[in-house]
């Protein structure tokens, strides 16, 4: 889609232009954004947090039902503001939120699981 509108446009502004008016192009740039989001959100758990436990991937899709549920019943009240930054807001959101619980669950297994020294 990018390619196309820069070769059909040839120069930055109108291609700009008709990547932001075009229905299409939004849909495919939104897709395309939201696959990059997922890609960094797996990117960064690996890095952090490795392998997930099964109970954490089930803390995870638990909770992100409620909290997508509980925001857009907030959203409703500012619907009039929706726009693209909003979205960005919300998925930055919704992602904070994910890895608080991840963190949250790592380090209440870390807790749970060590042994006691007989010396402490």
């Amino acid at each position: 889609v990018l390619l196309y509108s820069y070769g059909t446009r040839v120069q930055f502004y109108p291609t700009v232009i008709h990547l932001v008016r075009s229905k299409f192009s939004t849909v495919v740039l939104g897709n395309m954004a939201l696959v990059l989001t997922l890609l960094f959100g797996k990117l960064t758990n690996r890095i952090f947090l490795g392998r997930l436990r099964e109970s954490e991937l089930e803390l995870v899709w638990e909770n992100t039902g409620y909290a997508i549920t509980e925001t857009c019943l907030a959203l409703t009240i500012f619907r009039d503001e929706m726009n693209l930054s909003v979205v960005v807001l919300f998925t930055a959101l919704l992602f904070c939120k994910i890895f608080h619980w991840l963190c949250d669950a790592r380090v209440e297994h870390i807790e749970q699981s060590q042994e006691t020294s007989r010396f402490a």
